[in-house]
């Protein structure tokens, strides 16, 4: 799968998710996902991230957002769309 496509699925996650919330944003590359805190709680962020890995599952991709390592790194790969769409495509390409 290219980084095009994640990019994509990682972005319609992140839209659904707003929807879902009944939330008005403008979604893109640099859309912060940690401020997406503010405006959906902790439980609706774990649900993005969860959708996400549905999302990569279904194309046949099995990954694990959540680790010892995405959570000990110092630059965050939650930080935007673009640092998680770079994060999957690094994991995928290193198992």
């Amino acid at each position: 799968m290219s980084p095009q496509e994640i990019r994509n699925i990682v972005l319609e996650a992140v839209k659904d998710n707003l929807k879902f919330h009944r939330i008005n944003l403008d979604v893109n590359d640099n859309t912060e996902l940690f401020k997406l805190k503010s405006t959906i709680d902790s439980m609706g962020v774990i649900g993005l991230i969860v959708d996400i890995e549905s999302r990569l599952a279904e194309k046949g991709i099995e990954i694990s957002l959540i680790s010892e390592k995405s959570l000990a790194d110092k630059d965050s790969p939650f930080k935007n769309v673009s640092t998680l769409t770079d994060f999957i495509v690094k994991t995928l390409n290193t198992q």
